[in-house]
Formats: C-alpha cells, structure tokens, sequence
C-alpha cells in the first residue's frame, strides 16, 4: 500500500463493487476521484511499479497543496 502523510491509496474493499482495484483517499478518508483516476489509466499503459512510483511521487505534493 502507497502511503503519504495525508493523502494514501487503500486497496477497494471485496464487498464494494467498483471498477478501481485501488482507490486514493484524503487524510479524512475521502476518496480522491482525479487520482484514483489516474492510477487506474495508467495501469493500461505502464508497468505496475511505475504506476506505483508515479503514485508515491504525487501524493506527497498534493499533501503540500493541501
């Protein structure tokens, strides 16, 4: 699981239906939709660890914006 200090992915529970296997939520846990999109069109184009990566880089500057 990628983590930041607010901003982190958590994997969709098993009895939620949803097309996104990982969804990124605030320090409130609230879902960040353009995010959780992102990770998810990604997936198509780039290996797995680079989507990750790309992930991990961004949620630290979106806590700095927060």
């Amino acid at each position: 699981m990628i983590q930041s200090q607010q901003f982190r992915a958590v994997r969709r529970p098993k009895d939620l239906s949803s097309p996104y296997a990982l969804v990124v939520v605030d320090g409130s846990g609230v879902p960040h939709f353009p995010l959780t999109v992102f990770y998810h069109e990604t997936q198509r184009f780039l290996a797995a660890g680079t989507v990750k990566t790309y992930l991990a880089t961004l949620l630290p500057y979106f806590d700095y914006l927060m």
